[in-house]
């Protein structure tokens, strides 16, 4: 930059990024609460798949693969809430 000239364009990046990081520590607080509940749901369908299992119910299989699906896509929706709060 010339000598004399005023940079205004990091001043202003600094700015939004700190907004930006605000909006997204707030957005992440936002979504505690619904995949707690998410969490939650998974945990009763793993309940049922035990107990369906143990009584030889054909319907165990079926919720074995639902609650493995959704165990799964828990675990890469927290990686991806874990690495936008970083």
């Amino acid at each position: 930059m010339p000598k004399g000239m005023v940079n205004f364009t990091i001043p202003f990046l600094l700015a939004k990024s700190k907004e930006e990081n605000v909006s997204t520590k707030e957005f992440l607080m936002n979504l505690e609460d619904p995949l707690r509940r998410i969490s939650c749901g998974i945990n009763a369908i793993e309940l049922m798949m035990y107990g369906l299992g143990r009584t030889k119910d054909p319907y165990a299989d079926g919720f074995f693969v639902v609650w493995n699906y959704l165990r799964e896509a828990e675990a890469d929706l927290q990686k991806a809430v874990q690495a936008a709060g970083e």
